[in-house]
């Protein structure tokens, strides 16, 4: 859908903010990918089956390449939740990592919660998108 608006970034916790150049270039990178594939791959059922945000926990390892990627928590519409971990199989990486945001194991891990906030008006045929805004909050655990 053409009509999905950027909305915005957001840093979740502490440590994200620390360490927030860092965050916000892996964010911000997934974040564009993502409204890249909302507007490419999302019809308007599949954008009002989303009733919440979904979460996808996303682990670089030491280098800041991708490692392990998981769906902590589910939106309601498979189609929502699968653009949001493509545009991190695509996006979560960094080359170059702060060593000390790593966790005990030299992990970086990284929650992305992803959420569409639909504006709908009522239809002869039932419900219709008028406004679509799409955004990312960001953390770093």
């Amino acid at each position: 859908l053409p009509g999905v608006a950027q909305g915005n970034l957001t840093l979740l916790n502490t440590k994200a903010d620390r360490f927030a150049p860092f965050v916000r270039r892996v964010g911000t990178r997934v974040f564009q990918n993502l409204i890249i594939a909302q507007r490419r791959q999302l019809a308007a059922n599949e954008i009002l089956a989303a009733r919440s945000a979904v979460v996808v926990r996303a682990t670089l390892d030491r280098s800041g390449r991708l490692k392990d990627l998981s769906v902590d928590d589910r939106s309601g519409s498979l189609a929502v939740d699968q653009v949001l971990l493509d545009a991190c199989r695509v996006a979560a990486f960094d080359d170059n990592p702060p060593v000390s945001a790593a966790d005990e194991k030299g992990n970086f891990v990284f929650l992305f919660v992803a959420e569409l906030r639909a504006g709908v008006a009522e239809g002869p045929r039932g419900p219709i998108l008028t406004t679509i805004e799409s955004r990312l909050r960001v953390g770093l655990l």
